[in-house]
């Protein structure tokens, strides 16, 4: 009886201790990354689908900056004891796509963890639209990653969309007018305008036009079936898995200087949209570590922490503020490594189809050694064979270079002759426009002398 109390205290101080760490967060963290798409905007075409003008298209609506707003101060209470609380550009590295609402959510989400304005100077801007190079640090291994994906025989650019008019999917959805008859372009626009007016009427308390035609009940099973549909065809595709892997070993080099002390930085935020969220979730579905359920909505946003239990470090991965997968660093390190893509090699299962040609000309050659050392089998005609071929090599190299001597020197050649044409033409023109501003000034005092010879007479 005794044993079994002194085994249950011993339970529950083991269990106060990992409350305690869980409440006071700030004892045990380490590192933190957060991504997000950008808050509620307004519809991305100058006129919508149902005829509204959009002066400012695309841009973000006052609710999606509050949004933002509202997330940075969770983040201030949250890391208030592990950051510090005043900017600081050494703790905290800032990422964003090149798109006005972007940048200006990342700018609000500041502004509320930091609780001033914070000048977009610091961030790291990315020039491409919705890019992979907002989860990717080297732009020479992405470009190699590119180019070899683009000849693998087994990519799969993008998951095939639903069909959107699926009575049995969707049996209510045409029950509005404007449903009928909307090409594959239009149902892009028209949930374009569906969830950004949805936003608006949900939570900016803006009229508009869609209640009238399509009604209030409707407005709900349209943002729904918009919402599938995108979630359908914006789908993985391996280029950006193979990206997302690298991003990975390159946080995993954050984490372990935080753990060390050999960086300052304690937090990696990056500012994106939809199709890079999406390439994020479906990247930890493929690899069965999250399962991904949902489309990611406005202002939706995904936190990683570094904590340390004990003596193991782990990783806890939030999707807006819940807590879906929680392992050891190590362990999601060995699911990474152990992954399809910690190979492009294994992945596709051929070489691309360069590097094939040349392994095919490299048997072609060998099988033609082969049957000249059949018919060659005297060491003394082997070695005459072979003294023939790097001569002929050689003289073809001669052939070559000589080749490219002269039509180097016949481009230079071409270059000077325009130059020296160029130089004449400016020259005559100058002289022309010399020549032209002293007949016009002998024209003007021949008048002269005309005009003060009639006001003498008169």
């Amino acid at each position: 009886m005794m044993l079994h109390i002194i085994l249950s205290l011993i339970h529950l101080s083991y269990c106060r201790d990992i409350i305690y760490n869980h409440k006071n967060k700030e004892n045990n963290l380490y590192f933190v990354f957060t991504t997000f798409r950008h808050g509620a905007r307004k519809p991305l075409n100058k006129i919508d689908f149902f005829g509204n003008h959009n002066y400012s298209a695309g841009a973000l609506t006052e609710y999606g900056k509050i949004q933002h707003l509202e997330i940075g101060r969770k983040y201030r209470k949250r890391y208030s004891h592990f950051m510090n609380i005043k900017f600081d550009k050494n703790e905290i590295y800032i990422r964003s796509s090149n798109i006005r609402r972007t940048i200006v959510s990342t700018e609000k989400e500041l502004e509320g963890f930091f609780n001033k304005t914070i000048s977009k100077s610091y961030f790291s801007i990315v020039k491409d639209k919705y890019s992979m190079n907002l989860y990717h640090l080297d732009s020479k291994k992405q470009k190699e990653i590119k180019q070899y994906l683009e000849s693998c025989p087994k990519r799969n650019l993008a998951k095939n969309y639903i069909n959107f008019y699926n009575n049995e999917i969707f049996p209510n959805i045409k029950q509005c007018h404007l449903m009928k008859n909307i090409s594959d372009s239009g149902m892009n626009k028209f949930c374009d305008s569906i969830i950004s007016h949805y936003y608006e009427y949900s939570y900016g308390n803006e009229t508009n036009n869609i209640i009238s035609k399509c009604g209030s009940n409707n407005i709900k099973k349209f943002y729904d079936f918009c919402v599938e549909y995108f979630d359908s065809f914006r789908g993985i595709n391996n280029y950006g898995s193979y990206i997302l892997y690298n991003f990975f070993q390159n946080i995993f080099k954050y984490m372990y200087n935080a753990i060390k002390g050999r960086s300052k930085i304690k937090m990696v935020m990056i500012g994106g949209h939809d199709k890079t969220i999406i390439q994020l979730m479906n990247f930890l579905d493929e690899l069965h570590i999250i399962p991904r359920t949902h489309y990611p909505h406005f202002a939706f946003n995904i936190v990683i922490e570094l904590r340390k239990y004990k003596h193991d470090f782990y990783l806890e991965f939030y999707y807006n503020d819940i807590l879906k997968y929680n392992n050891t660093l190590e362990k999601f390190k060995s699911i990474l490594n152990n992954s399809i893509y910690s190979n492009l090699y294994n992945y596709c299962g051929k070489l691309p189809s360069k590097s094939s040609l040349d392994e095919a000309k490299i048997i072609n050659q060998n099988k033609k050694e082969k049957k000249d050392s059949k018919k060659n089998r005297n060491p003394i005609k082997k070695s005459l064979s072979l003294y023939i071929n790097d001569t002929n090599e050689n003289k073809a190299k001669n052939k070559t270079i000589q080749i490219n001597y002269q039509t180097n020197r016949f481009k230079k050649l071409i270059c000077i002759l325009i130059v020296i044409v160029f130089l004449i033409e400016l020259s005559r023109t100058l002289y022309l426009k010399q020549k032209n501003k002293i007949k016009r000034y002998i024209r003007f005092k021949e008048n002269q002398d005309k005009i003060s010879n009639i006001i003498q007479i008169c």
